[in-house]
């Protein structure tokens, strides 16, 4: 058998880890504050994402071009950030972090190895570079 007919009838027998339609990421609870912006919900969020505080924070904060730390279970931003601005902005971190980009499947990791991080599927077994920020 070749490569493709393969790669199909493993794809046939592998069974849902987890359903894309019960995947949904929390929406985000932004409030501003002066000029300050708080992600109230920032906490269950990374949890649901599976993924570590540093890392969403680094990318978000890089992303939208502010400073920005996480007191307790909220992240605060320096300035005025729209709702809809910090969504898209998590909504993008998601497609590049957490979806795998082999299978479309959310049961990913993100691991270092040899000092590069890679996004790892843990359903299809896929392992890609993820972009260094």
């Amino acid at each position: 058998m070749d490569y493709e007919k393969l790669y199909e009838r493993a794809k046939e027998k592998i069974s849902e880890s987890v359903d894309q339609e019960r995947f949904e990421v929390p929406e985000p609870e932004v409030m501003n504050e002066g000029d300050k912006t708080i992600v109230k919900n920032f906490s269950k969020i990374k949890d649901k994402l599976r993924r570590s505080e540093q890392h969403m924070m680094n990318f978000l904060r890089r992303e939208l071009g502010v400073p920005g730390k996480v007191e307790g279970s909220r992240a605060v931003f320096q300035g005025r950030i729209t709702e809809r601005k910090v969504s898209e902005k998590i909504s993008q971190y998601v497609d590049e972090f957490v979806i795998c980009p082999a299978c479309g499947k959310v049961d990913t990791e993100l691991v270092e190895e040899d000092r590069i991080k890679k996004i790892k599927c843990e359903a299809c077994g896929a392992k890609q570079a993820a972009r260094q920020f």
